[in-house]
């Protein structure tokens, strides 16, 4: 509202200097001055706060998208690619959180500026008011016609910038795969096929956008010139005080801005609800169970698989099979490639749930237990081992912090890797990198099994 005072006050001096009223003159230029000063003021408060509030979105949204991703069943990152997923947790919740923060800080004071623009406008004279509503919904109703337009680049700009993230990816962790079998050539005309498609997008948008920018002033502009006409004219006529016409060509100007930052949040909208989409998938997706049922016997031997069937898609991996493994026994489960064995020994532990059949413990059925319950009693040790990026100690006890550093070495001794780890200058300190790459194969299966 201080901001639409400025060009009240400058028309009041303009018919002050017409009628040759100095002293009222000054007195509206202080006037303008002081309230130029509390829209400043009023400005900065309304930044600030919109900062803080859609910064406090995004804070939230991002640990509940992670929380959502920690408890995601095992299948579900199956049909998914590491890129997508990177690009749904940073740049979809940052363009919702760009949505949240223009809606706050330019929208809502847009709507009351608009309102005061036009009883302000009628005040002065009816007409530049009808100039006004002309123009203003013309200018949303463009935005909307472009808004449809967009909609679908910006979901396929989403889609492709998670391929670049997964092509980037998949050539850091796996450089030594890529160079080793001279893959390099492939690789950059696999990325930048991605990355054209993703400039190709852009440019269509930037087209979509460069329309509407430009019609918008365009608007404006004509709306001003036809008040400047209509004022001048009757100015000349009537005798009318010029200050009113100065008046209304300033809150045209101010307008300006604001009503032209209508088309932008249509970018904004159309950006956060692509974004808004992809993250849906992973906040309304079905998460692990936690029974919460108390079992009088805690979790423990004899093991016993009965009947269980598991199969992806219309492939059948596990057929009605039955075994028991009692205490102190050593199982060893043998078969072709891709007969299952994994997936059997990731049931154990509840990473994967059965289609059909039961796996008990000591009688009692696994899902009748908590995960944490099962998991705390039930270690496994993957075929591709993928260690964190922290220090060794760190992956030894990760699970349980409160692991002292006697047990961290007793757990290092007994996996036969404590000697390799007190000849390292940092010793159980020692960054091992990301996924462990600065341990071979074999030092990573013996960091694991610790």
């Amino acid at each position: 509202m201080f901001r639409l005072l400025v060009p009240i006050y400058f028309g009041d001096a303009v018919n002050s200097v017409e009628s040759t009223d100095f002293s009222a003159a000054e007195h509206f230029v202080v006037l303008i001055l002081i309230v130029s000063g509390l829209s400043a003021i009023a400005q900065f408060v309304v930044n600030y706060g919109s900062q803080y509030l859609s910064q406090r979105y995004a804070y939230g949204l991002r640990k509940d998208v992670f929380h959502h991703l920690l408890n995601k069943k095992f299948r579900y990152f199956e049909t998914q690619t590491s890129g997508n997923l990177l690009s749904r947790s940073t740049m979809d919740i940052e363009a919702t959180r760009n949505f949240v923060l223009n809606v706050l800080s330019q929208l809502i004071p847009t709507i009351f500026l608009i309102a005061i623009a036009f009883y302000f406008l009628i005040t002065l004279d009816v007409i530049y008011s009808l100039f006004f509503l002309v123009v203003v919904p013309l200018l949303i109703y463009l935005g909307i016609t472009f808004q449809r337009k967009q909609r679908n680049h910006w979901r396929k700009i989403r889609d492709t910038y998670g391929m670049m993230n997964e092509r980037l990816q998949e050539n850091i962790t796996g450089q030594r795969v890529v160079r080793g079998f001279l893959g390099e050539d492939r690789e950059i005309g696999r990325f930048t096929e991605t990355t054209d498609t993703y400039f190709q997008e852009y440019n269509l948008v930037a087209k979509l956008r460069g329309k509407y920018n430009n019609l918008m002033p365009l608007l404006i502009s004509a709306a001003a010139t036809g008040v400047i006409l209509y004022g001048g004219y009757t100015s000349l006529i009537t005798g009318s005080q010029i200050g009113n016409l100065a008046a209304a060509v300033n809150i045209f100007n101010t307008m300006a801005f604001p009503v032209s930052f209508l088309g932008r949040l249509i970018v904004f909208s159309e950006n956060a609800r692509a974004g808004i989409d992809r993250i849906d998938t992973i906040i309304d997706g079905k998460d692990e169970e936690a029974v919460s049922g108390e079992i009088m016997n805690p979790l423990s031997p004899p093991a016993e698989v009965n009947a269980i069937t598991f199969s992806r898609g219309s492939k059948v991996i596990l057929n009605d099979m039955s075994f028991q493994i009692k205490k102190g026994e050593f199982v060893a489960i043998t078969g072709t490639t891709g007969s299952g064995k994994s997936t059997l020994i990731n049931m154990l532990p509840r990473l994967y749930d059965p289609d059909s059949g039961t796996i008990s413990y000591n009688g009692v059925v696994y899902d009748k237990f908590t995960l944490p319950e099962i998991r705390e009693r039930i270690a496994v040790v993957p075929q591709e081992i993928s260690l964190l990026s922290g220090s060794i100690r760190e992956n030894i006890a990760f699970g349980n912090g409160e692991f002292t550093d006697e047990e961290v070495a007793e757990a290092a001794r007994i996996a036969h890797i404590d000697d390799f780890i007190e000849g390292l200058p940092d010793k159980y300190e020692t960054i091992v990198g990301e996924r462990g790459i600065t341990l071979s194969g074999g030092q990573k299966q013996r960091v694991a099994i610790a």
